[in-house]
């Protein structure tokens, strides 16, 4: 499901504490730059600035590590891109994507555990991550997927919003860093990222402290 332009709070934006992981973020010598974005790293992505060529580009496929200011129950992730009126190539926007959580405390250990088990939570079958467990990149960290979506390039809202998915809502589970993975795009040379959002909801300060 996706909506348009969102009014939820940006924990990922850097204005409100976000930063980007670089051991979770693919590394420069694995991405390709256009002259126009060459100056412009990951940190882009978590900016406010979306103007044309405001990215950060990176090969057809990739991934990048965020960090909130504090620890929240994720609800939805957003995905912004310039609109397809406006853009050169609109085959550089992102397609297939998926959101990851580092799963960190005993807490979560368990509830990941009982979510296996129970819930069963992994893409459809018809998705481009069937059988993944992590990113690429996980600096030995363990994972578990919280979304998995399509930016839509055929509608009319540039900005997309997608909803994680309810058994993680329902299991409490609670998150401080984050993977956005891309898997490929719309047929460009290389991908443009403009800006991602993640949602959510402060983890109770009980919650916080056991992990």
């Amino acid at each position: 499901m996706r909506w348009g332009s969102s009014l939820r709070p940006d924990y990922a934006l850097s204005a409100n504490g976000g930063k980007i992981v670089l051991t979770l973020t693919s590394s420069l010598d694995r991405t390709r730059r256009r002259t126009t974005t060459a100056s412009l790293g990951p940190e882009a992505v978590i900016s406010e600035d979306s103007s044309v060529g405001n990215c950060w580009s990176m090969g057809v496929s990739g991934q990048i590590g965020l960090s909130t200011p504090t620890v929240i129950y994720p609800t939805h992730v957003t995905v912004e891109h310039i609109p397809r009126q406006i853009a050169v190539d609109i085959g550089r926007a992102p397609r297939h994507m998926i959101l990851w959580g580092v799963i960190d405390g005993l807490s979560n250990v368990h509830k990941h555990r009982w979510l296996v088990d129970e819930m069963k939570a992994e893409p459809s079958s018809d998705s481009p991550f069937r059988g993944h467990h992590s990113p690429p990149l996980t600096a030995n960290h363990a994972f578990v997927a919280l979304a998995t979506f399509e930016y839509d390039i055929s509608s009319p809202l540039p900005v997309q919003t997608f909803a994680v998915y309810d058994g993680i809502v329902a299991s409490r589970m609670d998150f401080g860093v984050f993977v956005l993975e891309i898997a490929d795009n719309w047929g460009g040379a290389d991908t443009c990222l403009y800006r991602v959002q993640i949602h959510g909801e402060p983890a109770l300060v009980v919650e916080a402290v056991a992990r």
